[in-house]
């Protein structure tokens, strides 16, 4: 892999840190700039979700100009998503698994959620936004009462603090690194991994597709990052795109 190619902006409190990161496009940041924030008043999730982003979390947009289209772009959930499970391993010793799209949990709880947005330009993709929200140092008043998958954080599930600068910086090079490797050979390896790490292969679970819902087994992630699931009425597999996990069997 290519030597450290990330520079950190590192700043007190923001709306959002893919937003500001937005407005800040225009100063022609390269590649692998990093804005973080200690707190967010408007941190955000998939589908217009808050993301409680109280001091003591790890909040941060990291700018990429990948020479892809726009198709391409979904894949990005999983590529960032195996860079920030590695961060996190490589400072704490827990075992991280993946929900898709974009969840991160420690046995089954959610501690970290991304969130990918782009610029599109008449043909190619001028910037991507990959917001990564981590709770690490947050208590359980901290957190949000979620129905499904619940939240938690690396202090709970530790019991220790962590030192939120090395988590940084981990997470960070893991991530660069992760992309790096999937411009240069693609996606075929990191798709084993993410399938590995996979808390929903071979469960059955309700999915959320615009007003329609579907129900069946997960077998895995395609080569486009797409969700490949049983339908239990046909038992044809189907790839989903998007979608919106809402319930889970077995």
């Amino acid at each position: 892999m290519r030597k450290k190619r990330y520079q950190f902006i590192e700043l007190e409190h923001v709306d959002s840190t893919n937003a500001h990161m937005r407005r800040l496009f225009e100063h022609k940041f390269e590649e692998g700039t990093i804005l973080t924030a200690e707190t967010q008043s408007y941190g955000r999730g998939r589908n217009g979700k808050i993301w409680q982003s109280p001091p003591g979390g790890l909040y941060m947009t990291v700018l990429l100009k990948p020479v892809v289209f726009s198709g391409n772009l979904t894949i990005l959930h999983q590529v960032c998503g195996i860079g920030v499970a590695r961060g996190i391993e490589e400072v704490c010793p827990v075992e991280i698994k993946v929900k898709w799209p974009n969840d991160l949990l420690i046995q089954g709880k959610k501690i970290a959620g991304i969130l990918i947005e782009s610029i599109i330009g008449s043909d190619k993709v001028e910037a991507v936004f990959v917001g990564i929200g981590v709770n690490v140092n947050l208590c359980k008043e901290d957190l949000p009462v979620r129905t499904i998958f619940p939240a938690s954080s690396l202090l709970l599930e530790l019991d220790s603090f962590i030192d939120l600068n090395f988590l940084k910086h981990s997470i960070a090079k893991n991530l660069m690194n992760v992309y790096d490797h999937f411009l240069i050979e693609g996606f075929d390896r990191l798709l084993i991994e993410w399938n590995q790490r996979s808390m929903l292969t071979g469960k059955n679970v309700h999915i959320q597709i615009d007003d329609k819902r579907v129900f069946g087994k997960v077998e895995g992630i395609s080569g486009r990052g797409g969700l490949l699931i049983r339908l239990s009425d046909t038992e044809q597999i189907k790839e989903f795109i998007n979608g919106e996990i809402i319930g889970i069997e077995g």
